[in-house]
């Protein structure tokens, strides 16, 4: 893990490094053997909006009093506080944060010599935890009839949705295909230049709708909304991919070099890197590990596992830490939709850890 001793002169920014493997040191070490070793907390269930964390509490001795434990969000340059817990025996701490949320949380244990009481000292450990989107409404199926769409899908497997919404949009023959764009500060399609109305509003246990209010001058399309309601967090939602009743009229995905790098010089955790994909039709990334040597995307897909899935399109990093075990080698590929459903996918790439 990242473990960093630091003086700490009047400047406290400076305890979190930006970066979450290198750490900055100096080379002053008080007398102590202690490792924070940030980590999950895996004694807790998995959630879609908010992780647990732990770390190892703090060892005293007798040149130093522990003073607390600082828990900071530094994922940007503006760094912010979370909690100041002053119980050496607190060290546990559930961090909430909407779903599919990717956040570097930093925890420094702050402490005093007590030769010097004119000097702070902190030991800190920095990592990325995330969330996982919510699962969307999924193999939408449309079954045309004169002047009306029969419209099935599976439901979401989230328990504590709230709403289910299904909106349509429709262009004129020979029109551009729709894009849908999400406006996050309020979960509704940006109106550009497609119209995405709200068709019809029930709940997660309905799973078809049929549309009679269809034209025959028009090509209609389809996406399904579901959210979870709160008034703190409108940002618990997940559109599904859009489903047109032709079943050809999709936007292909853009071609581009995902160029997906794995790290091969640290100890617990591999790190990855790639390049976004660009285009304003970008639906989700995916990435996926095996432990087993290949060249093939079909077989590290059919023999290893999707690790998480990312619906940031400007994310380009991801730390895996999942039983990554000392000494070993992983392979990895990543895989772009747009929101037609259509994926480029990078070369497999192997990243490392060492003893």
């Amino acid at each position: 893990m990242n473990n960093i001793i630091i003086i700490l002169i009047g400047l406290f920014f400076f305890s979190c490094d930006e970066d979450p493997i290198i750490g900055i040191s100096n080379e002053y070490t008080p007398n102590l053997d202690y490792s924070m070793d940030l980590d999950w907390n895996n004694s807790q269930p998995r959630s879609i909006t908010g992780v647990h964390i732990k770390w190892n509490q703090w060892e005293e001795n007798d040149s130093t009093n522990f003073v607390s434990y600082y828990i900071k969000d530094v994922t940007t340059e503006n760094d912010k506080l979370l909690e100041d817990m002053v119980s050496s025996e607190d060290t546990t701490y559930t961090v909430n944060f909407p779903v599919g949320t990717f956040l570097k949380i930093c925890i420094l244990a702050n402490f005093t010599n007590t030769e010097n009481t004119n000097s702070d000292y902190i030991s800190s450990d920095t990592i990325q935890f995330f969330t996982q989107p919510m699962s969307a409404a999924s193999n939408i199926l449309i079954d045309t009839q004169p002047f009306q769409h029969n419209i099935t899908w599976e439901a979401s497997d989230e328990e504590n949705i709230t709403s289910l919404i299904v909106y349509r949009s429709h262009i004129e023959e020979g029109n551009n295909i729709p894009n849908l764009i999400i406006n996050t500060s309020n979960g509704l399609p940006e109106e550009n230049e497609w119209q995405w109305n709200q068709m019809y509003e029930g709940n997660n246990f309905d799973n078809s709708f049929v549309d009679t209010t269809i034209l025959s001058d028009y090509k209609y399309f389809y996406s399904i909304k579901v959210q979870i309601e709160s008034s703190d967090n409108i940002e618990n939602f997940r559109y599904s991919i859009i489903t047109p009743a032709v079943a050809e009229m999709i936007n292909p995905i853009s071609d581009h070099p995902l160029n997906l790098n794995a790290s091969d010089d640290f100890e617990d955790v591999i790190t990855l890197q790639w390049e976004i994909y660009p285009n304003d039709d970008f639906y989700a990334y995916e990435i996926w590990r095996s432990d087993i040597a290949t060249t093939s995307i079909e077989t590290l897909e059919g023999n290893g596992e999707k690790l998480v899935e990312i619906t940031n399109k400007n994310l380009d990093y991801f730390e895996d830490r999942l039983s990554i075990g000392f000494g070993k080698k992983w392979y990895y590929f990543i895989r772009a939709y747009n929101n037609y459903g259509e994926n480029i996918e990078s070369e497999i790439e192997q990243g490392d850890t060492r003893l």
